[in-house]
């Protein structure tokens, strides 16, 4: 399933959610100089990089199986790795 954030300051959809190999992101408005983290449940980042575009993906075929935790600005999103 995909999984969709509304707020007032950005709209985001995470795809898939459980997801196994890629995660796919799409900004409804591009969000400016906004960095975004992915951590595991013991806090270590293991995926950090500055937005610079309304879409992208990330590889997540190396991570293992659990649960991550994407922060953006103040938000915070569970994700779950099959």
């Amino acid at each position: 399933g995909a999984l969709e954030l509304i707020s007032t300051e950005h709209s985001i959809n995470i795809n898939p959610n459980p997801f196994e190999n890629k995660l796919e992101l799409k900004f409804a408005q591009f969000p400016e100089k906004a960095i975004i983290f992915i951590t595991d449940v013991a806090g270590s980042v293991i995926y950090q990089n500055l937005i610079a575009s309304n879409s992208f993906s990330i590889n997540t075929s190396q991570w293992p199986k659990g649960f991550y935790f994407l922060h953006l600005n103040e938000k915070t999103i569970k994700l779950v790795k099959l």
